[in-house]
């Protein structure tokens, strides 16, 4: 790479943004296995069909392959992912403790731990995308 972004032969060098974004998708096969092996679904804790869980997973993972093939993409991509998975982990998370007087399901509680970590974790990405991706635009002008 030189000094003004661009690698060899002049072509545009993805930001590292761009990168860690992806690499984060990409990773998405390890937290499938966390699901599947331990029983510990850290990103897709608001599905609780393991059928559409696996359908999150692979439409995630993809995800990661189109971030990497096109960059500029990649904040978008993840705000738009991030927010969905967080509306499913509120909608999971609410609607338990909305209906706790009239059931008391102890499996909704136990797995409560588990969605505000899921919670955390999305959130922090919708964050980290939207302010990464206020910083490209302003870098352009």
């Amino acid at each position: 790479m030189n000094g003004h972004g661009k690698g060899r032969g002049g072509a545009e060098a993805a930001p590292p943004l761009f990168l860690s974004l992806a690499a984060y998708y990409l990773a998405t096969p390890l937290f499938a296995a966390l699901d599947l092996v331990a029983g510990l679904p850290v990103r897709a804790v608001g599905l609780e069909s393991p059928t559409l869980r696996l359908g999150y997973y692979a439409l995630v993972f993809a995800l990661g392959f189109v971030m990497r093939a096109r960059p500029p993409l990649a904040p978008a991509l993840a705000m738009v992912e991030s927010a969905g998975n967080l509306t499913l982990l509120m909608a999971a998370v609410l609607i338990p403790i909305w209906s706790l007087p009239e059931t008391l399901d102890g499996d909704v509680v136990a797995d409560l731990p588990a969605r505000v970590g899921n919670l955390a974790l999305s959130g922090s990405v919708l964050v980290y995308s939207f302010y990464k991706g206020q910083a490209q635009l302003r870098a352009r002008r």
